[in-house]
């Protein structure tokens, strides 16, 4: 699952691939932080994790192709596209760039792709609708890469081992089986927190450790009075939470269109669980469509006169865990 055979293997890094929600937008006002949807690449020693897939992975997706057809001149000699997609809902701007995702189209990729089951539908359930004529041409089982779906839960961990090549998930309370997981043997881990605070049936938080360092991707996720005390502590300590921040101030509790309840953030919720979390570094996530460059450059601003190591993700960036 080597992203790049002249990475390092010590390489721990997050790529913002798209940082809007609910629909993508274009315009000279928002350059600055981009218009794709969600989707956060994170490249941890050799395994690459795509979390969600909005518009943001259509990108990816087309880079990763370049590279394959770089890497041989057949298709023996090629080196195979693979990776772990997780999703932290199926809502249409976490799901939206799937069908486009050149990667799924070539027989030699392999994808495990892992989600919540919901109460009217497994994850493998779910995703096989995302995709059926006549919204669109083509079926998942149409893209001919081998897929691999699983439902997940926060009582299991997946791990990763770079030479077994697959990831092992184990469930925490099968302490017998979790002794047999030597961190030098598993380095990559991912676990998962189910916030209740997003429309319908929630939405999970993603954890990924490597090496001693960690990052938390809280997106879609709705602050409480006196703070969210279970994200707080799934984020503690972290090297980098990226954090909801969709709605400022005024727009979240205005009369007209209130925002409560949506199942997004201020930037005062997110930096409340930075601050208790003891994280190194915050960073704005879930742009609203409406937030121009300019708000979310103020939103940006405003954070960090109350959380110094603040950023406003941009579509492009890349985030060394170091």
């Amino acid at each position: 699952m080597a992203p790049d055979k002249n990475k390092n293997s010590s390489d721990f890094k997050v790529i913002i691939r798209g940082v809007r929600g609910s629909y993508p937008i274009c315009g000279k006002e928002f350059l600055k932080y981009g218009g794709n949807t969600t989707c956060y690449e994170i490249i941890a020693g050799e395994c690459r994790i795509i979390i969600d897939a909005g518009t943001g992975i259509i990108g990816l997706g087309n880079e990763l192709v370049a590279e394959y057809y770089k890497s041989g001149k057949t298709a023996e000699a090629r080196k195979p596209i693979e990776g772990i997609i997780i999703f932290s809902h199926l809502h249409v701007d976490h799901i939206q760039g799937l069908p486009f995702f050149i990667p799924l189209f070539l027989a030699s990729s392999t994808f495990y792709l892992y989600g919540q089951d919901l109460s009217n539908i497994s994850f493998e359930e779910a995703m096989q609708v995302v995709m059926v004529p006549p919204f669109y041409p083509m079926t998942l089982v149409d893209m001919v890469s081998l897929k691999l779906f699983r439902s997940i839960s926060p009582v299991e961990t997946i791990y990763w081992n770079d030479e077994k090549g697959v990831p092992t998930i184990i469930n925490n309370a099968r302490e017998f089986e979790r002794k047999k997981i030597i961190e030098k043997d598993y380095p990559v881990r991912i676990t998962c927190m189910k916030s209740y605070a997003h429309p319908y049936e929630g939405c999970l938080i993603f954890r990924i450790e490597y090496n001693k360092k960690s990052v938390v991707v809280a997106t879609d996720t709705e602050g409480y009075v006196f703070g969210d005390t279970l994200l707080i502590k799934f984020s503690e300590g972290a090297d980098l939470l990226l954090h909801d921040a969709c709605y400022p101030r005024d727009v979240y509790v205005s009369t007209g269109l209130c925002k409560q309840g949506y199942g997004h953030s201020t930037l005062e919720m997110a930096v409340d669980v930075a601050k208790r979390a003891d994280v190194k570094r915050l960073g704005l996530i879930h742009h609203d469509p409406a937030n121009t460059d300019i708000v979310v450059a103020g939103l940006e601003e405003e954070a960090k006169t109350h959380f110094k190591n603040t950023f406003a993700a941009y579509e492009g960036q890349e985030i060394v865990i170091a």
